[in-house]
């Protein structure tokens, strides 16, 4: 019963041996040629190749490292969190931007004022402008201009809250702000535009929008501003919702959203967007309260 085993042994050890023999052979092939090159220096060269292909492997595992360090590095995020109505809170890396809080409207207050390096209010009236929900040492941006606070630069844009230019609700500001190579704006309670308006905003990759209507632009108007910018992001705003006081007159984002397929829905009010990877379609994001 042991003459097989042996018989496999010695297979095997033939195996090895062809193995070596080509190895050595290669070797000899490339080697420079005449007698002084012998079976010690081929064994030599090829651990020498060896330990090349070692080193060579270790380099190509250490680039690529490398690349995924720099890549993650490179992947920026941005929380966006939307409290109901206008307000919202933008937390970029290096700042903490909050626009237009609301007084008692009917959507739950925070318990304690939201801490924030620029307060961004696109006009007085109360539910826009309830600075007491505002905490920390902030920058208050609430007038036609540009500046820059905690490494943002913020340009408020003059507009009309109505269609009378002003005479029925006064001026409304526009916010326009950079992160990098994205532009958000916030249209406020935006009641009228024109093209010299929309051109002055220039591009627009995260579009905040009011689309109920009433006190500001309505869903249609609401669209033919996005047809103008082309935001890859829409966050619609200031519309009905069964937690808004029923005695404010405004429509809901139904005919907004109506027949679109681009809509995206976030629990809890927040979501996150990669700034180097914005969709690559026109998105429309939604939050449920």
């Amino acid at each position: 019963m042991e003459l097989p085993v042996v018989n496999n042994t010695v297979r095997a050890s033939h195996k090895e041996l062809n193995s070596m023999r080509t190895q050595k052979a290669f070797f000899y092939s490339i080697a420079p040629a005449g007698p002084a090159f012998s079976d010690a220096a081929a064994t030599a060269s090829l651990s020498r190749f060896k330990i090349f292909l070692i080193i060579s492997a270790m380099a190509v595992f250490f680039v690529f490292a490398l690349f995924l360090q720099t890549a993650r590095a490179d992947e920026k995020t941005v929380k966006i969190t939307w409290f109901g109505h206008s307000m919202f809170l933008i937390e970029f890396e290096s700042a903490r931007v909050l626009i237009d809080p609301f007084s008692d409207i009917g959507y739950p207050m925070p318990l304690r004022p939201i801490i924030c390096d620029i307060c961004i209010v696109s006009h007085k009236h109360a539910d826009h402008s309830n600075l007491n929900l505002a905490g920390g040492a902030y920058a208050l941006k609430d007038s036609e201009g540009f500046s820059n606070a905690g490494g943002i630069g913020v340009d408020m844009i003059k507009s009309y809250h109505d269609r009378k230019l002003g005479a029925d609700r006064g001026i409304n500001y526009i916010s326009v702000f950079n992160c990098g190579n994205v532009r958000f704006a916030h249209l406020g309670d935006l009641g009228s535009y024109d093209d010299k308006l929309l051109k002055s905003l220039g591009r627009v990759d995260v579009l905040m929008i009011p689309v109920g209507g009433y006190y500001t632009i309505d869903a249609y108007d609401a669209w033919e501003i996005v047809r103008y910018l082309g935001p890859k992001i829409i966050f619609p705003m200031h519309y009905k919702t069964e937690k808004l006081d029923s005695k404010i007159p405004i429509d809901t984002a139904e005919k907004f959203i109506s027949g679109r397929g681009n809509i995206e829905y976030f629990e809890n009010g927040s979501c996150e967007i990669k700034l180097n990877d914005l969709p690559k379609e026109q998105m429309i994001y939604m939050f449920r309260l």
